[in-house]
């Protein structure tokens, strides 16, 4: 299971249905209008939903830092609190989100007047958990009468295949003993290959990729040999190998040398 937070399920539970976005809420132009649509669409998700934020990224088609901006700011102004829950003895199990659609009372908005129905000043809380077992036998349903839902009827999140992609490079493919750190760098130089940021290759799949590295890995006979997958990636070591022959490679001294042994060309 991975680490990153951007893997983590984050688990909706509602105290109460949200049947509109109150304008008062997207009328707050302290919100950037992404923060604002954020809110707006964490306030459709109902009781029980099952998300992740890479996900919720493509979703609101941002990046890592541009999400966690947008995040920042409904924090700073109250639309979202963050509380850490523990057990009895004081384990940490998780975090919750508090939605709110009225700011804090240290933040005060007094912009435009909600013009729709008056909210009831209740709020939704999410879960943050690793539910990524959930995640896979359960495909959420998308939320009915809220806001977005003619779009969201038939949806469904979206396979990460980058994301799943690098799994399995680092976790399968890649030798161990050359893995035990940089798993964060090698996964942004990995997504660059495979969203065509690369600086110096051109876009490739995630299976192509993965292709290119066991043969690669394949290829190195001795395994001192092989390098790490950083630097690999960044050089970029797969495109001599995304053909399925494998190019020619000069052979080592100690490689050419057991050979001959062998032949009886060397006593």
């Amino acid at each position: 299971m991975s680490n990153s937070p951007v893997d983590q399920a984050t688990c909706v539970r509602r105290r109460s249905g949200y049947t509109s976005v109150p304008n008062a809420v997207m009328s707050d132009t302290r919100l950037s209008i992404e923060a604002r649509g954020l809110l707006a669409l964490l306030m459709t998700f109902r009781e029980g939903w099952v998300f992740r934020p890479n996900h919720l990224m493509e979703q609101c088609r941002v990046g890592r830092d541009k999400y966690y901006r947008m995040v920042g700011e409904l924090k700073d102004l109250g639309y979202v609190s963050v509380v850490q829950t523990k057990t009895e003895k004081g384990e940490f199990l998780g975090t919750y989100w508090e939605i709110n659609d009225n700011p804090c009372p240290e933040n005060p908005y007094t912009g435009e007047p909600d013009t729709g129905e008056p909210d009831s000043g209740k709020t939704a809380h999410i879960r943050e958990t690793n539910l990524l077992r959930e995640t896979k036998d359960k495909t959420p349903i998308p939320p009915e009468g809220d806001l977005f839902s003619a779009e969201s009827k038939d949806r469904r999140p979206e396979p990460d295949l980058i994301g799943d992609g690098f799994k399995e490079f680092w976790e399968t493919i890649w030798p161990s003993h050359q893995r035990k750190t940089g798993r964060r760098d090698c996964e942004k130089v990995y997504r660059q290959a495979c969203e065509g940021k690369h600086p110096k290759a051109e876009k490739v799949s995630p299976a192509d990729l993965n292709a290119a590295t066991r043969r690669y890995v394949s290829s190195v006979q001795d395994r001192q040999y092989l390098k790490g997958p950083l630097p690999w990636l960044r050089q970029p070591g797969w495109e001599p190998f995304l053909s399925a022959d494998e190019p020619d490679r000069p052979k080592s001294y100690a490689r050419r040398v057991l050979e001959a042994q062998k032949s009886g060309r060397l006593v």
